[in-house]
C-alpha cells in the first residue's frame, strides 16, 4: 500500500468520525429539545467563518430554535474538561472540531 492510499484511507477515517460525531450531536440535541426546555449548544468560536453552516444544518435537521453560545477555544477546553471530570467519563467528551464538518459530511 502507497503514501497516497493510507493518506486516503485516514481522511475518510476522519471523515467519518466527524460524520458520526455530527450524527450524535444531532440526536442528543433533539433529545433535548423533547424535553420541552430551551436548548443550548455551546461550540468554540472558531466556528465563526463557519456559523452559516451550522445554523443551517440545525434549520435543516428542524433545530433552528437552538440557541448557539459560542466560547474561546480555550474556554471550550476547559469546559469539556471539566465535564469530563464532574460526570466521571473515562473517555471525552465528544466536541467536533469546525474544520471536521463540511456540508458533504453533514449531508450524509
Amino acid at each position: 500500500m502507497d503514501g497516497r492510499a493510507l493518506d486516503e484511507g485516514a481522511r475518510r477515517s476522519q471523515s467519518q468520525q466527524a460524520k458520526n460525531a455530527f450524527v450524535h450531536m444531532i440526536a442528543q440535541l433533539k433529545a433535548a429539545k423533547s424535553t420541552g426546555q430551551r436548548v443550548y449548544l455551546g461550540v468554540s468560536d472558531a466556528i465563526a467563518e463557519n456559523m452559516d453552516l451550522l445554523e443551517e444544518l440545525l434549520r435543516n435537521y428542524r433545530l433552528a430554535d437552538v440557541t448557539i453560545v459560542t466560547f474561546s477555544e480555550a474556554k471550550f477546553k476547559e469546559v469539556a474538561a471539566t465535564l469530563r471530570k464532574g460526570l466521571g467519563l473515562a473517555g471525552g467528551v465528544a466536541t467536533v472540531a469546525t474544520d471536521q464538518i463540511t456540508k458533504d459530511d453533514a449531508d450524509d
